[in-house]
């Protein structure tokens, strides 16, 4: 591989990257690839577009594989070229987000707005590599075949000619996006890595933390199944309705009707040998849902890239997923293709699996993501007690943290 990493600059460049991040990402690439030459090309001035010209231009007559575009306002993870070559894309691209309020992510489809032809995407709800519209050139790594096809047709990096005018006019898109398009002109797809999340230097380093989602497309999400056993079908179909009102998050919702009575742990792992799904939200029929709670907890999971989510069930503070957001990809290899521990009945099911999620720290919580237990009589009822003896010898063995008894 024959890479170059470009950094068209300004005249003040931040110590933070050049000093520590772009050195780190050297390293890195250099242990992962023995046999890479790397060079880093760099071009200041006012224009942006014009220092990236200048950078593929020398990179044409090298005979270079792709160049990896760096901003030096950013941060990087230091396996970024890893990442990006890895997945086999003429052009691909980081996950990060704007400099200034409301701190909008820089991840594009094409709408229906002439004047405004670009919506902005959530990259937290995305299912792997996506097919997007329009990226920065933040942590974007195009493949030269790309630069050499556009140069044929006099086309590299240019702004909209109505760039910066201060009211919604055609032609007004930055030089990135104005090159996706040209890209896509020619055939060429644009995707994004979510997994690959840069940070932006302002006065702090802004990060998705900063973000309030509002006003995003919802694209390649993962497949969401809320499960709940239920002994009363009538109550459950009343709750899974108030669930779905408030949910924010499209998903699919199974009423699990244990007519055996074989409790809820045996009837949650049954349904899914045949109900697939990427994230498992496993309820009950007395739940009772805040507003956004289903949308508020993935986001969280989606951020913290986590396997298991406690819900604010009013009582616990994240510390007990007593209804919870489960990531199958890392649960499965816990109980066999499982949720839950299958000798548990009723009870210390979700504690287990609380706990290995604390061990492993892959447990997230979002106080504001709300699902609480609606039973007036819980104080008086008693746990089952094989499931807690089952649970006490459980943490032993697994030399979990026992929150709880």
């Amino acid at each position: 591989m024959k890479l170059v990493i470009g950094i068209p600059t300004p005249e003040t460049v931040s110590a933070n990257f050049s000093l520590h991040n772009l050195p780190q990402i050297i390293g890195y690439t250099k242990r992962k690839y023995k046999d890479i030459e790397l060079y880093v090309s760099y071009k200041t001035g006012v224009m942006t577009s014009s220092n990236r010209n200048y950078i593929v231009s020398n990179s044409l007559d090298e005979n270079v594989d792709a160049i990896l575009w760096l901003d030096s306002d950013m941060i990087y993870p230091v396996d970024i070229v890893e990442a990006l070559w890895e997945a086999d894309k003429d052009i691909v691209g980081s996950v990060y987000f704007k400099r200034s309020s409301p701190y909008d992510p820089v991840v594009y489809v094409k709408g229906d707005n002439p004047y405004k032809p670009y919506r902005i995407v959530n990259p937290y709800l995305l299912k792997g590599i996506t097919e997007v519209d329009g990226l920065g050139f933040g942590g974007l790594m195009v493949r030269m075949n790309v630069y050499k096809d556009m140069a044929s047709k006099g086309l590299w990096h240019r702004y909209g000619t109505k760039f910066g005018y201060p009211v919604e006019q055609k032609d007004q898109e930055s030089h990135d996006l104005i090159f996706c398009q040209e890209a896509q002109k020619l055939g060429y797809k644009i995707y994004v890595n979510p997994k690959v999340k840069c940070g932006h230097i302002t006065e702090h380093v802004v990060t998705g933390d900063d973000w309030s989602p509002e006003g995003f497309d919802i694209i390649n999400t993962p497949s969401v199944a809320v499960l709940m056993p239920a002994i009363d079908t009538k109550k459950a179909s009343k709750t899974i309705k108030q669930l779905q009102s408030r949910a924010s998050f499209l998903a699919k919702y199974y009423i699990l009707e244990d007519i055996k009575h074989s409790g809820y742990v045996l009837t949650i792992n049954t349904a899914i040998k045949t109900i697939k799904a990427d994230y498992y939200v496993y309820v009950a029929e007395d739940a009772y849902a805040g507003r956004n709670w289903l949308f508020n907890g993935l986001t969280t999971m989606f951020k913290k890239d986590s396997g298991l989510f406690a819900f604010n069930d009013g009582k616990n503070n994240g510390k007990l997923a007593t209804f919870g957001i489960i990531k199958y990809d890392w649960v499965k290899n816990l109980y066999a293709g499982d949720l839950f521990y299958n000798k548990y009945n009723s009870h210390y099911a979700d504690t287990e699996l609380t706990m290995i999620a604390t061990k492993q720290n892959t447990l997230s919580y979002n106080p504001n993501s709300v699902l609480i237990e609606v039973d007036y009589d819980k104080e008086q009822k008693k746990v089952n007690v094989d499931d807690k003896k089952l649970y006490q010898k459980r943490v032993s063995e697994l030399k979990l943290p026992q929150y709880f008894s």
